[in-house]
């Protein structure tokens, strides 16, 4: 797969947030009719979304942070399932960001162009505005297939996420997986989500790939709504220079770019994104896949999950467990 890069500077548009919050802003106002459709104005459903997955980081990133700095058994698991808890919620936010992109995209139409419906995909999917099924395609993979995937299970198949980490004389590494049905007596990482029901995904990796699928779900967006404005109204539409003073998304991307590559064995040798954030002048560097590697396991490691006892289903698999007591 060809690398990927997303490069954004504070001094070119005014602020670090994805592409998208600086082409919406310079949406002019006859072409924005989200009043029709009962929605936030774009501008502020973009906003709003980004401000929320902010607050819920943060509690996360914070959490992590005093994870590492567990010195006890007894602590580091009271973090790690507080932390797994933010978790849950960061992963809400993360799946609705996409509800407030398709909120951006409806707003562009008029509400006569196709028929009312509360979804917004079902709607566009009717309307379909210049750009939108390239937009829809584009970002499946995020939206469906991976963050998607888990959020829904945890709404509508009582999945729970389920605290795990790693840990050697050497380093530690925490994560999550999401607990799901096996067999008819077994639970434990759901194989829809987790390869052979025997994985889990390490907090760091998952949350650089969040990174990196927020920008590109930003570009994305922004060429669908450029394509969708030329397309209705000939007009182009530029990025507008814009702060954010209220955000405080630059300081999320910098602890991203301090996450170390320490994943779960699985993966290791699987790609992830490069994040380089300098501070003054003011840039951000994202590359998929990226020619860096991971930090591998050393030694041995001791595994440690916690769940809940489900008396209707007697036998529980942990993550890892098939593998090789030497990790």
């Amino acid at each position: 797969m060809k690398a990927m890069r997303i490069k954004i500077k504070t001094v070119d548009q005014g602020s670090l947030l994805p592409s998208a919050a600086h082409v919406i802003a310079g949406i002019p106002e006859e072409f924005i009719f989200n009043a029709e459709h009962g929605l936030k104005h774009p501008m502020s459903a973009y906003a709003t979304s980004l401000r929320l997955i902010t607050k819920e980081w943060t509690v996360v990133l914070n959490n992590i942070d005093e994870l590492r700095h567990s010195l006890t058994d007894e602590t580091r698991t009271h973090r790690l399932l507080d932390t797994t808890a933010a978790y849950v919620q960061f992963l809400h936010k993360i799946h609705e960001h996409h509800d407030a992109c398709t909120s951006v995209v409806r707003s562009l139409c008029r509400a006569t162009e196709a028929k009312e419906s509360k979804f917004n995909a079902m709607f566009l999917n009717s309307a379909n505005p210049a750009g939108w099924k390239q937009f829809r395609t584009s970002t499946k993979p995020h939206r469906d297939d991976l963050v998607g995937a888990i959020v829904n299970k945890i709404k509508h198949n009582q999945a729970e996420l389920n605290s795990v980490y790693l840990i050697s004389s050497r380093d530690s590494r925490f994560g999550y997986y999401l607990k799901g049905l096996i067999s008819p007596k077994i639970l434990g990482p759901d194989p829809v989500i987790h390869a052979g029901a025997n994985t889990a995904f390490s907090f760091f990796r998952d949350m650089l790939m969040h990174l990196w699928w927020i920008y590109k779900t930003g570009d994305l967006l922004s060429e669908c709504v450029r394509s969708a404005i030329f397309a209705k109204h000939g007009v182009k539409i530029n990025l507008v220079q814009k702060e954010f003073p209220e955000m405080q998304w630059a300081s999320i991307v910098e602890r991203c770019s301090k996450l170390p590559p320490d994943f779960f064995q699985d993966e290791v040798n699987k790609p992830y994104p490069r994040v380089i954030y300098i501070k003054s002048p003011e840039c951000l560097t994202l590359e998929f896949p990226s020619s860096a590697r991971a930090h591998k396991l050393l030694g041995e490691y001791r595994i440690s999950a916690f769940s809940t006892v489900d008396s209707a289903h007697p036998s529980e698999q942990i993550p890892y467990f098939k593998y090789s007591s030497s990790l």
